[in-house]
């Protein structure tokens, strides 16, 4: 499919993207009182971190971390075969990684020891618990963290994510509209390639490529 030259291309998004997505995220979470967010689900860890992988998220064995204090840097934890992936996608420059897979530890004791070195005002961390998310870890390693960081809590951050993630930058406007209008496009070519009453596998044996 040829896309019609009236259809803009939309560079990557900058660095100063995330930025503002992080201290939006940062006032959410002095709002929401947490100390710190933990990010597994490719739309949140992408959000605020920018790394892009195909691998990733098509794969259940390996977990991917993001984590956001509410003071100092956020970090990656993630498999170290990733590494090199998240410095060529993602802006966050600190990044902790272990050998993966190790089934007795797959990360856990690393995100712990981040967790336990923070500067907390609240005693909260907040995960991916809330309606419409999902955490990206076994839930055995979820229970084992948290009972490995307290006295600190692991709460519901889905408040301060939908607060967040509302609010659409004129950079994601721009991104909304440029897919508008390639779904446009496609829709309007279609009449050119299937006849009504003309079934599926009668158009696989005849279509023209696309």
């Amino acid at each position: 499919m040829k896309l019609d030259a009236r259809v803009p291309l939309v560079p990557p998004f900058p660095t100063t993207e995330f930025h503002e997505r992080v201290e939006r995220m940062r006032e959410a979470m002095r709002f929401h009182e947490l100390d710190a967010v933990l990010l597994t689900s490719e739309a949140n860890v992408e959000y605020l971190s920018g790394f892009w992988t195909l691998f990733a998220w098509n794969s259940l064995s390996r977990p991917w971390y993001f984590i956001l204090p509410l003071d100092g840097e956020p970090i990656g934890v993630i498999p170290e075969f990733g590494e090199t992936n998240w410095r060529n996608t993602s802006w966050v420059e600190r990044v902790i990684v272990w050998p993966s897979p190790r089934p007795e530890d797959e990360g856990i004791s690393l995100l712990a020891n981040v967790f336990r070195g923070l500067r907390c005002r609240f005693g909260r961390i907040g995960a991916e618990l809330g309606a419409e998310t999902r955490i990206g870890m076994p839930v055995n390693d979820f229970l084992r963290l948290s009972a490995e960081i307290q006295p600190l809590q692991m709460v519901d951050a889905t408040p301060a994510f939908r607060q967040v993630r509302q609010i659409k930058s004129p950079a994601e406007v721009a991104r909304v509209a440029t897919i508008c209008l390639i779904a446009g496009e496609a829709f309007t070519m279609l009449p050119s390639y299937f006849i009504a009453g003309e079934s599926e596998r009668h158009w696989r044996r005849n279509s023209k490529p696309i």
